[in-house]
């Protein structure tokens, strides 16, 4: 069945990431309505926990030159991926309004972020995260990790007080 007349297979977008405070792993596939019905709450907690926690505690040591070069592509990275799940989303309401032509920009967004995010979670996972944990005590870990649960909880709250309005 066609998802929003995309005619055929769905589009599908796996990723297969690692918690930073954990040894916890995940696997996610997101057909083309899961991932424009998730993706900026998915992209505004995660990047929210980065950005807001993670970073911010970061910019407070003292780090080797590679980590703080990897985590400002990361800011960028993730202002890259606000715009392009933005137009994705632009894209899809031309689309389901009956504008055909729309399909192309979907399919192009949806490639662009299908090949970005893998890249960009394995540098994560592999070459940020667990040696950036180094700069940390447990006590701070624990803390950050606390926090993150916060967050969590309060976006949850917004979304759905924005839904209800």
């Amino acid at each position: 069945m066609p998802i929003f007349g995309i005619p055929k297979e769905p589009v599908m977008l796996c990723l297969s990431c690692a918690h930073p405070l954990s040894s916890r792993r995940a696997t996610i596939t997101l057909s083309y309505r899961s991932l424009t019905r998730l993706s900026l709450p998915l992209s505004a907690t995660q990047h929210g926990k980065e950005e807001e926690i993670l970073f911010r505690d970061l910019g407070r040591k003292k780090l080797v030159e590679e980590h703080r070069q990897i985590m400002n592509e990361f800011i960028e990275d993730h202002k890259w991926g606000r715009v392009k799940v933005s137009q994705l989303l632009q894209a899809k309401g031309e689309f389901v309004g009956g504008k055909q032509e729309a399909l192309a920009k979907v399919l192009s967004c949806l490639n662009e972020i299908a090949g970005f995010y893998p890249k960009h979670i394995e540098k994560e996972d592999k070459h940020f995260f667990l040696p950036c944990m180094d700069y940390f005590t447990e006590t701070e870990r624990d803390r950050m990790l606390e926090e993150e649960m916060d967050f969590d909880k309060g976006f949850i709250h917004k979304i759905y007080k924005e839904k209800t309005q």
